[in-house]
């Protein structure tokens, strides 16, 4: 535990210094013949309606170590994988997905000085056991893993280590987990319900949350003071683009991977609210014409902005510092509203997280507590929880019917299910919410923005 405590707290410093890194390459299937005595490295083609094309991947990730060797056992995995995307058994998302695990796992292998193959005989003292320690000291202890997110990263781990023994990539003498037997119930395509019999490990993380006092993804409101004070710290310290994605966040709770999506046209084709003249409604969800914004599930919907961040947001639209970066960019990532400093999107290839962002927050995160202005473990989910923590109490202190809220807030979020919203109505309801959110939800201060 104190292995893992000096981890959290001290040796996250390395992520500003050096780290394990992930690239994404194209990926061209290659096959190896021998002719005249010589190997020779021929291109695969498969047949399309257009003719004949190379087996192209694009976007296949690869790991290296912070000194900058590459992960090889881990980069070969990829490629395996990828001739199972070319044959359609796999989506290139899912191997991202799994890379970004092994990415984490990597880091607290390195951070630990522990090497990845490494099983003495005592099982405490193994590398994935003491891994599992350390993802269940985040969800529980500091808060920083949701339940479900701790899970993924030691199934995606695993399935790697499951992958090395059956190619025999390390000692056959090595134990890396113990395999447990299980029986999955299934029901068919009939209706009848069969059991199935599966191999599961030891190291397996239950996906339970053992709190009640979380919203959707794990995540826990913050007081309208804590708010304010983070918007004051990322405006001081912060870059303008982390500074307006906080705001966003934090007034129309849209998550970082709709916010990074958002579109020119987006914010141009916003609809003012017919009776509150000072809120706008932004249409966001992968079948808006023109302007597609990324949504969880891909859900259409429009989400509430105050007319006066718009109005800041379609400043910093047209202003010198966005348009140098829309220079930089690829064509089809021109509309962007946010690109970063090379004319990148913010967002991780092929998903709804963002590396540059969580890297920004956390450094903010340290800003705070060398100023005095600690702002505990925040992560920009909280902007979401916040926002619908708060509406909540000010619709009811309003005395709108619970029906009304749910129904509202549903839409807001862009939630598939109502069971999902209204797991803010009893965190609310539940909690004296009076000591912890001043008065009701109000307006961001807004601060004067430098776009040049």
């Amino acid at each position: 535990m104190q292995e893992t405590k000096k981890f959290l707290e001290v040796g996250w410093l390395f992520w500003l210094v050096e780290m394990a890194r992930i690239e994404f390459i194209k990926f061209v299937d290659k096959e190896l013949n021998v002719e005249a005595g010589g190997v020779v490295e021929r291109s695969v083609y498969v047949k399309t309606t257009s003719g004949f094309k190379e087996r192209i991947v694009e976007n296949l990730p690869q790991l290296y170590w912070k000194d900058g060797t590459p992960w090889r056992e881990a980069n070969l995995w990829a490629v395996e994988r990828a001739r199972k995307i070319l044959s359609r058994n796999i989506k290139i998302f899912t191997i991202q997905n799994d890379f970004y695990s092994l990415l984490h796992y990597m880091n607290f292998l390195e951070e630990s000085e522990i090497r990845w193959w490494f099983f003495p005989e005592r099982k405490s003292e193994r590398c994935l056991y003491l891994y599992r320690g350390y993802l269940i000291a985040c969800r529980d202890e500091y808060r920083i893993l949701a339940p479900s997110t701790a899970t993924a990263r030691m199934n995606d781990v695993c399935k790697f280590y499951c992958w090395v023994m059956k190619k025999q990539l390390i000692n056959s003498d090595a134990v890396p987990y113990e395999e447990i037997p299980a029986s999955l119930k299934i029901i068919n395509t009939y209706g009848l319900l069969r059991t199935v019999d599966v191999m599961s490990s030891d190291l397996r993380i239950p996906n339970v949350s053992r709190e009640r006092d979380k919203l959707e993804d794990g995540a826990v409101p913050v007081s309208e003071g804590m708010r304010d004070r983070i918007l004051d710290l990322a405006h001081r310290f912060s870059s303008v683009e982390i500074y307006l994605m906080l705001l966003l966040g934090f007034t129309t709770g849209m998550r970082i991977g709709s916010i990074c999506d958002l579109k020119r046209l987006t914010l141009i084709n916003a609809v003012r609210d017919v009776k509150q003249g000072s809120y706008h409604y932004l249409k966001v969800g992968p079948s808006i014409a023109n302007a597609p914004v990324a949504t969880k599930g891909n859900v259409d919907g429009e989400v509430i902005i105050p007319s006066d961040i718009l109005e800041v947001l379609k400043q910093y639209l047209s202003s010198p510092r966005r348009l140098k970066r829309v220079a930089k960019a690829d064509p089809a990532d021109k509309d962007l509203l946010f690109l970063n400093y090379n004319g990148k999107p913010y967002t991780r290839l092929g998903g709804n997280r963002s590396s540059v962002v969580n890297l920004e927050i956390f450094k903010l995160r340290k800003m705070s507590k060398l100023c005095g202005e600690d702002v505990g473990d925040f992560n920009f989910h909280q902007t979401r929880a916040t926002f619908g923590t708060l509406f909540v109490f000010g619709a009811m202190k309003d005395g709108a019917n619970l029906n009304f809220i749910l129904s509202t807030l549903k839409g807001l979020l862009l939630h598939k299910h109502e069971r999902t919203t209204m797991l803010y109505i009893k965190f609310v309801q539940s909690h004296s919410v009076k000591e912890k959110w001043a008065n009701r939800y109000t307006e961001c201060t807004l601060r004067d923005v430098d776009f040049k």
